[in-house]
């Protein structure tokens, strides 16, 4: 039981933290989210840095990829390429 009460503390605590309420919609948390993701994007942009997701599924900001030499194939849709 306190276990479970301290656990409930932290997370409230945590929350509160981000200025969430003590209990939020799954709405306020994906809005959250974006907008989290949104200044990220705009910081990797501004240092001319990307975000890149390594084996074990940690994420890391770089150097951007260089962009594609050739095009091997090509859609109206979608192309794809090869260095």
């Amino acid at each position: 039981m306190a276990a479970s009460s301290y656990r409930d503390a932290t997370t409230t605590r945590t929350l509160k933290s981000h200025g969430f309420n003590q209990r939020p919609d799954l709405d306020e948390l994906i809005d959250y989210a974006f907008a989290t993701a949104d200044k990220l994007d705009a910081l990797y942009a501004a240092l001319n840095l990307a975000a890149h997701v390594d084996v074990r599924g940690r994420w890391h900001a770089g150097e951007p990829l260089p962009p594609p030499t050739e095009v091997i194939a090509h859609d109206d849709r979608w192309e794809v390429y090869y260095d």
